[in-house]
């Protein structure tokens, strides 16, 4: 039966929409208070910057963004990182300096969409209020050049093709357009730049404030102690990147690495976990070895865990996730296992992609994987077939670590062939053709 809209309606709906414009008014002015208290707390770094670069987006992009911002401009520049506790690595300032990192922060919601709407909402507002206020401009005594995200991945990119791989300055443009073509396929939000600048070494000189070196001489130490307790534990480190989510490009979580877990154990491997470990702490009692250790372990905070696990290991292996990113940041060996896309490569990487197949359990072939399915997330409709990502098998993920730690132990490589130029599309301008250092698992490519 069909509603009629009633003058009591009417009225209700009005109120409603005032009531949301005095809530966003009240927010507004609290962001700008905010950010008033914020420059004053930090009013010595603001008078000595010229320049300001804001991000907002998921960990993994704060992390990538910031190191290229501050590897592109001046190394007194601000990032103005905004974010809560669960999106932002706080100890990561302590790697940026003496560049200025600054996290402003922002209250957890349990709402994901209430989240994003306030994160934007300070976005916006802040960059809004950096332009146009006369106060600011006084406080700091100069105007601040606000960067641009895409025109930093712009500049990026462009400097590094030119740089890194000698593509003529002219021609730059024009390649990250047919970059963008290409990138469109995967569904990501992010434009190709930001992919291709993960593909590279990251520029940023890593340091290690006193503060940061003592917490990691304390965990060294802690480490070095596991080889008396028996003899089975060597100085050889592994960390195991988790990721198990409602996102379609997350991993299966720790149930997917019990085989693995053995075998690394049984080869003298110290393993540390980071990212989702909800399942380890609810198995760990019976199935999980004893021997992988996570932050309480060591009584530390999981975000200094995350740094100082990572910046120990000989390598890594786990799923696509933010914390990539630092292994990315400390250019570690790393083995990316259920990557989707297949084509979203990583600096110093091994990939075993998700397995693809149709809606008869046919996996897709070698062509396809690496032609209309190479940028692909979700399930895709190619004519009469239906190509569905899956994970790989316990069985196909313990047999691409034991290739991927065996080269690494017996070359000191993590690939003992360059298999990449063999397998991507032969279009000149491909954006998987201008990467470094990253090739297929050979468990993947041997069931073609």
């Amino acid at each position: 039966m069909e509603k009629k809209l009633t003058l009591s309606s009417l009225k209700n709906i009005f109120h409603l929409k005032a009531a949301n414009k005095i809530l966003i008014y009240i927010l507004n002015k609290f962001i700008i208070i905010y950010l008033f208290i914020f420059i004053l707390i930090n009013i010595t770094k603001f008078r000595k910057t010229t320049s300001v670069f804001i991000n907002s987006y998921a960990f993994g992009h704060s992390i990538t963004e910031t190191s290229i911002y501050f590897s592109e401009y001046d190394k007194s520049g601000i990032c103005l990182s905004i974010g809560n506790k669960h999106n932002r690595n706080y100890y990561f300032k302590e790697l940026y300096k003496p560049s200025n990192l600054l996290h402003f922060r922002i209250p957890n919601f349990q709402d994901i969409n209430l989240y994003h709407a306030v994160r934007n909402r300070v976005h916006s507002i802040i960059k809004q209020t950096l332009i146009d206020s006369k106060i600011i401009l006084i406080i700091i005594g100069h105007n601040l050049q606000l960067i641009d995200r895409d025109e930093l991945g712009l500049l990026a990119t462009n400097n590094s093709l030119a740089r890194d791989f000698l593509v003529p300055s002219m021609n730059t443009s024009n390649l990250i357009s047919e970059f963008d073509q290409v990138f469109s396929k995967s569904s990501l939000k992010h434009n190709s730049s930001w992919q291709y600048l993960r593909q590279q070494v990251n520029s940023t000189p890593i340091y290690l404030s006193p503060k940061l070196q003592r917490r990691n001489a304390e965990f060294m130490k802690q480490i070095n102690s596991f080889k008396s307790e028996g003899g089975n534990l060597g100085p050889k480190v592994c960390t195991l990147v988790l990721r198990k989510s409602w996102k379609p490009w997350s991993g299966v979580g720790i149930t997917g690495y019990l085989d693995t877990v053995n075998y690394l154990v049984e080869r003298n491997y110290v393993i540390f976990a980071i990212g989702d470990l909800e399942d380890i702490l609810k198995m760990r009692s019976t199935n999980v070895p004893n021997k992988m250790f996570i932050y309480s372990d060591f009584n530390l905070d999981p975000k200094l865990f995350q740094i100082l696990a990572v910046l120990n290991s000989n390598f890594c292996i786990g799923e696509p996730s933010g914390a990539q990113a630092i292994v990315h940041f400390f250019g570690k060996r790393n083995l990316i296992i259920n990557a989707l896309p297949m084509g979203q490569h990583q600096y110093n990487s091994v990939i075993l992609p998700r397995v693809w197949r149709d809606q008869f359990g046919v996996e897709a072939s070698i062509q396809d994987y690496f032609d209309v399915l190479l940028y692909r997330i979700y399930p895709y409709n190619d004519l009469d077939r239906i190509w569905t990502p899956d994970y790989n098998s316990r069985r196909d993920v313990l047999e691409a670590v034991k290739v991927f730690v065996q080269n690494i132990e017996n070359s000191g490589h993590i690939s003992l062939e360059d298999n990449l130029d063999n397998y991507v599309t032969r279009r000149q301008n491909c954006l998987s053709r201008f990467i470094k250092n990253c090739y297929f698992s050979e468990v993947f490519l041997a069931r073609f």
